[in-house]
């Protein structure tokens, strides 16, 4: 229960940079996605673009076609099948794990910006993190390790 609280806090962030910033960003963001480990015959890695709740997918819809290979938009099945808690005993369904990307924030200056992003998998297992981003000559980059704030 604590996961979802720290997932909801972290997806209604607004953002006050224009749209073109935060989709530039999200595209590094969409890119340092982790490989997927989890083979497509045991459900299926997926990354959240629900309306209900702002999101990185919601405010650059355009990313949806960028994601990495192994990651597909998840459905409301898949949102339902990450979120299993115990699976029941003898019951054979298809895992799925569900990534969620926040709206970045970015430092005043604009050099910077921090992104929070989730995910959860079926069997009680999940984490918030946080990721810092620096803008270069090149573009943005990830800067260091995403940081853990909450494991499940």
């Amino acid at each position: 229960m604590v996961f979802a609280i720290g997932l909801l806090t972290f997806a209604t962030a607004a953002s006050t940079a224009p749209q073109r910033d935060i989709c530039d960003l999200g595209r590094a963001v969409v890119r340092d996605l982790p490989r997927p480990v989890q083979a497509s015959s045991q459900g299926g890695v997926f990354v959240d673009d629900d309306a209900s709740r702002p999101s990185l997918l919601t405010v650059c819809p355009e990313l949806r076609k960028a994601l990495p290979p192994g990651y597909t938009i998840a459905k409301q099945e898949d949102r339902e099948r990450a979120n299993i808690a115990v699976p029941t005993e003898g019951v054979h369904f298809l895992t799925a794990t569900l990534y969620t990307i926040g709206i970045p924030t970015f430092a005043a200056d604009g050099r910077s910006a921090t992104v929070a992003w989730s995910y959860v998998c079926t069997g009680l297992c999940g984490a918030t993190l946080v990721s810092r981003y620096v803008r270069s000559a090149t573009g943005w980059h990830l800067d260091g390790e995403p940081q853990v704030t909450s494991v499940s």
